[in-house]
């Protein structure tokens, strides 16, 4: 399995938005935290990939949208496009700031963060040193994300400072356990898995050793044929906005491959192999009070990797899953195990989502 993400394509033609572009690898713009805001219900923002005709061309282009999708009123809007070059199309659309987020591929190489203000049109670089991004998450006072460094091969948690453009690191010392280790530290620990809780500010992670699943990559045949492949052990992580204050919940020697926060509960989707659309996943729920573990076989539609969560109410789980050989966002139903649609376009690809809870 690569740490990068694969690119999604085919699509309608839409309209494109025209960007003035600074780019600028320091601050973002100081005016939207103390820009005026009241707090957003909850909202899914959506990237969205298609291909594009171009007039006079004979190959089309590819763009990249970030949409919003409402619950309350079930309706989708486009909010921002830009043309797709980075690795992985990956965006966030900030409601409360009227900010686009998104990757796309520098000059300099590799896919860096950049924000673009949705009243001015003006776009920001925010970083410079990365090869691939994962996940982007925009708190109030900074920027979470989720990236390869360069020269690195694990992904690892970072924060951006909106005032200052600063970077700031996750660094978990090395996790150890009888016989050997979870994961080896700084340079080691690669995070597949990443949510945040707003409410209780806090942030989850499942992370597991990029070193060890490298080994196991490596070895996976013997001579027989076999693929004797081993899972590296997935460990999940509490840890605070500031990235100091780190706490292990719980581990499982399974592709541990999407974490959900719902109330005091953290929840996580684990399978035993990657990408395996036959095989059944497990729902793992953490009770945070109580330190206690509840494991139930995951029976509905398969939820794709890495951006399910749940709505604030705890009844709905919204994700990206194939239901009749339609792939898009649906709505799941705790209560009647039932999906329903809420953004299956005929063309393109939902790439990821992300419930925003506010």
């Amino acid at each position: 399995m690569n740490t990068k993400r694969s690119k999604r394509s085919r699509g309608p033609s839409l309209a494109f938005v025209i960007l003035a572009t600074t780019v600028v690898a320091s601050a973002c713009a100081t005016d939207e935290v103390e820009r005026a805001k009241t707090p957003t219900p909850d909202y899914i923002t959506l990237t969205y990939t298609h291909d594009v005709e171009q007039e006079g061309e004979d190959e089309t282009r590819m763009d990249m949208e970030l949409w919003e999708y409402d619950p309350a009123t079930t309706e989708a809007v486009r909010r921002f496009a830009t043309e797709y070059t980075s690795q992985y199309p990956l965006g966030f659309y900030d409601k409360a700031h009227q900010v686009a987020y998104y990757t796309k591929q520098s000059e300099q190489g590799g896919d860096q963060i950049y924000r673009t203000d949705l009243q001015t049109n003006e776009e920001t670089a925010l970083t410079e040193p990365l090869t691939a991004v994962n996940y982007i998450y925009p708190l109030e006072d900074r920027v979470l994300f989720v990236a390869c460094l360069k020269g690195m091969r694990n992904l690892r948690l970072g924060a951006i400072d909106k005032k200052t453009g600063d970077i700031s690191y996750w660094e978990p010392e090395p996790d150890m356990e009888p016989g050997g280790s979870r994961h080896g530290g700084v340079e080691d620990a690669s995070i597949e898995a990443f949510t945040v809780d707003e409410a209780h500010e806090r942030i989850y992670l499942s992370v597991f050793s990029e070193g060890k699943r490298q080994h196991s990559i490596e070895n996976q045949n013997n001579q027989d044929g076999q693929n004797n492949f081993q899972m590296p052990i997935h460990t999940v992580y509490e840890t605070d906005y500031a990235l100091q204050h780190t706490e292990s919940l719980f581990s499982e020697p399974e592709w541990v491959r999407t974490v959900m926060a719902n109330g005091d509960h953290v929840l996580a989707l684990s399978d035993k192999r990657y990408n395996d659309p036959t095989g059944a996943s497990t729902l793992i729920d953490y009770d945070r009070e109580h330190r206690s573990i509840v494991k139930t076989p995951w029976t509905a539609s398969r939820l794709q990797v890495g951006d399910a969560n749940y709505a604030s109410d705890g009844k709905i789980i919204y994700g990206i899953a194939i239901v009749d050989d339609k792939r898009g966002l649906y709505a799941y139903d705790i209560d009647t195990a039932s999906f329903t649609a809420r953004f299956v376009p005929e063309d393109g690809f939902v790439n990821n989502i992300t419930v925003v809870k506010r």
